[in-house]
């Protein structure tokens, strides 16, 4: 991407909301371009990391790994979301993994860019802070929600998601790879489509889910 791309991303996005063209041109050029192909894990739990990374497009999956070899899907990021903006503030290892689903274009910003940034621009720490409050919240409300809800409850929050990244709803996802995505067999997960199929909530065909209201 070359500066004049980047910067018209970051207008798009709440972070640099209300920055004048000129100034946007200058903020893009503490980000450097990341092109990944799918299934590439570029953020690893437990390790230390100081990049965040801005989706341009494409869609990342993030999750943690268990013991037994399962994973744990927290969350799914798409066109201007951020990734590993902890790593920006804090010395500690990272939260999470994360790794693309798709073919994805990020901008990626180290520990000591972002510093120098906020100090040419200060006026962007208000909403880096809107930013980690906003995703505390949302983080906890996900939390409540996998703790207190039914397979597939989960599943359609799931599907929601998804849907907001893909046009017409249409979700090209195997019911394996759904039930690797919430943490439960592939039977467990093809009983609650078919619950939510029942009731008139998405409807099924071949290695693709459509939602229906």
């Amino acid at each position: 991407m070359n500066l004049r791309e980047k910067a018209q991303y970051l207008a798009s996005i709440s972070l640099f909301s209300g920055q004048s063209d000129d100034t946007l041109l200058q903020i893009a050029k503490y980000f450097q371009t990341v092109f990944l192909s799918p299934k590439s894990l570029f953020i690893v739990e437990d390790t230390v990391g100081d990049n965040a990374y801005f989706i341009v497009s494409g869609l990342v999956r993030v999750f943690h790994s268990q013991e037994a070899g399962k994973d744990i899907t927290v969350n799914f990021r798409t066109h201007g979301d951020i990734v590993g903006e902890l790593a920006l503030i804090e010395d500690s290892v990272r939260s999470a993994n994360v790794e693309t689903i798709e073919e994805s274009i990020l901008l990626s910003i180290d520990k000591e860019s972002f510093h120098l940034l906020l100090q040419a621009f200060p006026q962007v720490s208000l909403n880096f802070l809107k930013l980690l409050s906003q995703r505390l919240r949302e983080d906890l409300r996900i939390q409540i929600t996998k703790e207190n809800s039914q397979l597939s409850d989960r599943a359609y929050d799931l599907l929601k998601k998804l849907a907001d990244h893909y046009p017409d709803a249409d979700i090209p996802f195997s019911h394996e790879e759904l039930s690797a995505f919430v943490n439960a067999t592939q039977p467990r997960v093809t009983e609650a489509l078919n619950l939510l199929r029942s009731s008139q909530k998405i409807s099924l065909s071949r290695r693709k889910i459509r939602l229906l209201n």
